[in-house]
């Protein structure tokens, strides 16, 4: 698959350094599919996080991985 690197990215620190190792890696994919990008970012997002995500239901890239960041702080203050 081409883009193999990003099913195996997983977020071990921040969301945003996740995201950072996620944009450089899809840099080198230009041909993928949009949907396998957001896939392939939510799925390698922290379980709490996802969960959170997945009854936002956000629509396109961008805003999941902003959302994603907003819910990081939020779980993070409480």
């Amino acid at each position: 698959m081409e883009g193999e690197a990003l099913e195996y990215l997983q977020q071990a620190k921040l969301v945003r350094e996740y995201m950072a190792e996620f944009e450089r890696i899809a840099a080198f994919l230009p041909h993928i599919n949009t949907e396998v990008l957001e896939d392939a970012y939510v799925w390698g997002l922290k379980l709490a996080i996802r969960s959170e995500l997945a009854m936002q239901k956000p629509l396109e890239l961008r805003e999941i991985m902003d959302l994603s960041i907003q819910v990081e702080t939020h779980l993070r203050e409480i």
